[in-house]
């Protein structure tokens, strides 16, 4: 599955969640093809610097290591190297592992 980029809808957290819990995911992350996929709207929109992605937020439930066949620190350079070839620098990215939270409604 390739990444896509959701608008998240609805107008209170509930609703909110229940928008996540219904998106498909694919059991597993990419990042390279994230981080490709932002690249491509970035170029697809001919954003100024200014209006680039500041920070990407990974929330994942499974540790880093199981999501990429490559390191966090490896998928994060080679995502800095491809911004600074197109003259771009992402100012930030987090990655925040949690343990699986349960939503009630």
């Amino acid at each position: 599955m390739s990444p896509q980029l959701h608008r998240i809808q609805g107008e209170t957290l509930q609703e909110k969640a229940k928008f996540i819990k219904r998106m498909e995911w694919g059991m597993n992350i990419d990042f390279q093809k994230v981080f490709d996929r932002i690249l491509d709207v970035v170029a697809a929109l001919k954003l100024e610097r200014g209006k680039m992605v500041k920070r990407v937020l990974v929330f994942s439930d499974m540790g880093f290591g199981e999501v990429s066949e490559n390191s966090w620190e490896t998928d994060y350079r080679a995502f800095q190297r491809k911004y600074e070839e197109k003259e771009d620098v992402m100012e930030e990215a987090i990655a925040k592992e949690y343990q699986r939270v349960s939503v009630f409604y």
